[in-house]
């Protein structure tokens, strides 16, 4: 009786070793998987830094074509005010020199 309950508890201890062989493997690859997420979450922090920052940028180069296109609507509508100046001062001149035709030909 003594010699069957000690070949029972030896193959229980040899079981419970493979148990617990097997448990620290996976153990071993629950540390490595962690690992692997911690390094994964690094460098998805890293994307995501770098992805704001150029956001930032865009953000600034769109404020500058902004502020460049309201600036080249004022310069558009200055030249445009001159351009009709000018084809006032245009008829005007024409008006003048038909007259100073009639003029000189009386």
């Amino acid at each position: 009786s003594l010699q069957l309950a000690h070949r029972c508890l030896r193959a229980s201890t040899v079981a419970n070793f493979g148990a617990t062989t097997a448990i620290l493997a996976s153990f071993s690859s629950l540390q490595l998987a962690h690992r692997r997420l911690r390094a994964s979450t690094v460098a998805n922090f890293g994307t995501t830094t770098a992805i704001l920052a150029s956001f930032d940028s865009l953000q600034l180069a769109h404020r500058c074509l902004r502020a460049s296109t309201v600036a080249n609507f004022g310069a558009t509508t200055a030249i445009l005010a001159s351009f009709s100046s000018l084809q006032l001062a245009h008829r005007r001149l024409r008006a003048s020199t038909v007259a100073n035709f009639g003029t000189t030909t009386a």
